[in-house]
């Protein structure tokens, strides 16, 4: 819920220590009433047990309210500049650390850029940036800015998308039945873009016994389950694993190992 919250107000959370500062000289009723709004939307969501950045969301418009209300235009003119030529520099160092990754690390199925087209994109968006420190004009470094978020977006990270259904596996299944062990069963209905049926994972060896179809299951619910004997691989397919440590990531990328960041998908089909 903190990673959501400065994740959605970025970059206004960077203006939060002025506007306390000018709210504790002042303390008026329409920043109390953000205040309280906010403390009820943003604290409420600590009780469930299953926690989401998105639920930071309702909280994210009174935090906002509250920094601006709370800033005055020397402020905001003091500290614009410094903040977008420091979110330059991050962008910068978010796409070298693209390239580096990109071409240091080998991950399954992974389609990796040439290294010529990361240097020369790099090389283009940091004469950007030293174009930018030299521009006094505001709507350049909007427009740059804007630029870099593009990139990253459109062009980076793609880079690192491991899609729940590929295009092989739609092709293979060829609008045939497939039944379904998955966490979120609705992102392979999608992909798929066809009614699935759904198993719990201590049902569906019964169901390969009953039916000739195809099958989707995670690796580990293959191997536990023991579905080998009755079943043959079609094809695998790997998914960044949920909830991973920073640790956990920085070890991959020292030993050039990808293997645990991923879990993996099997197509599955019943053996003759």
């Amino acid at each position: 819920l903190v990673n959501g919250l400065i994740m959605f107000s970025f970059p206004a959370f960077l203006f939060l220590p002025r506007a306390i500062k000018r709210f504790l000289d002042k303390q008026d009723r329409q920043s109390w009433f953000l205040i309280a709004s906010f403390t009820i939307s943003y604290f409420i969501w600590f009780i469930p047990n299953q926690k989401s950045h998105h639920y930071v969301v309702p909280a994210i418009f009174p935090f906002v309210f509250f920094i601006f209300t709370n800033l005055d235009k020397s402020t905001y003119h003091k500290l614009e500049k410094s903040i977008i030529n420091a979110l330059c520099l991050l962008l910068l160092c978010v796409l070298f650390f693209v390239a580096f990754l990109s071409s240091s690390i080998e991950i399954p199925y992974f389609k990796q850029p040439s290294a010529a087209y990361l240097i020369i994109t790099l090389t283009v968006i940091f004469l950007c940036y030293i174009f930018l420190l030299l521009s006094r004009k505001f709507l350049f470094y909007f427009f740059f800015l804007s630029t870099f978020f593009a990139l990253i977006w459109v062009l980076f990270l793609p880079i690192f998308l491991l899609p729940t259904v590929p295009s092989r596996v739609v092709t293979l299944t060829n609008n045939r039945p497939v039944s379904v062990v998955f966490r979120k069963p609705y992102f392979i209905q999608e992909g798929l873009n066809r009614e699935i049926k759904i198993f719990s994972h201590d049902k569906i060896a019964a169901r390969i016994m009953k039916s000739d179809e195809f099958y989707i299951i995670p690796e580990d619910i293959y191997q536990t389950q023991n579905l080998g004997a009755n079943t043959e691989i079609v094809y695998k397919w790997p998914l960044w694993k949920r909830g991973l440590k920073h640790q956990a990531i920085i070890n991959a990328l020292k030993k050039q190992n990808s293997g645990k960041l991923v879990d993996y998908l099997l197509l599955l089909k019943k053996r003759q």
